[in-house]
């Protein structure tokens, strides 16, 4: 009889340490998604890489230009309103640049 309570005992002890684990989990996934729906974008930050010192082919500011004709200005906007996959496809579609990431 006792080792049946035991083992009642520990089957419960693991169903219990799995419902926490996933309300655990759950609770960070929310809060992970919820977090990126409410950062606003405040800035827009270029790094340009160029193998040819002291000669850039474009300038931040026409960057910038392309970027707000692709997707709008995405100043004061929610991070999650915003398309990366977009940007970066409209961005590549440009001759002058070789590769982009948002």
């Amino acid at each position: 009889m006792d080792k049946l309570r035991m083992a009642f005992s520990k089957r419960q002890w693991m169903l219990s340490a799995v419902i926490i684990a996933i309300i655990l989990i759950l609770f960070i996934w929310n809060r992970m998604n919820f977090a990126g729906k409410n950062r606003i974008i405040s800035d827009i930050k270029i790094e340009i890489k160029n193998p040819i010192k002291d000669f850039q082919f474009l300038t931040n500011q026409e960057i910038i230009e392309r970027v707000q004709s692709s997707i709008g200005n995405p100043i004061g906007k929610s991070a999650a309103d915003i398309s990366l996959t977009q940007l970066e496809q409209a961005l590549n579609k440009n001759p002058e640049i070789s590769s982009s990431t948002a």
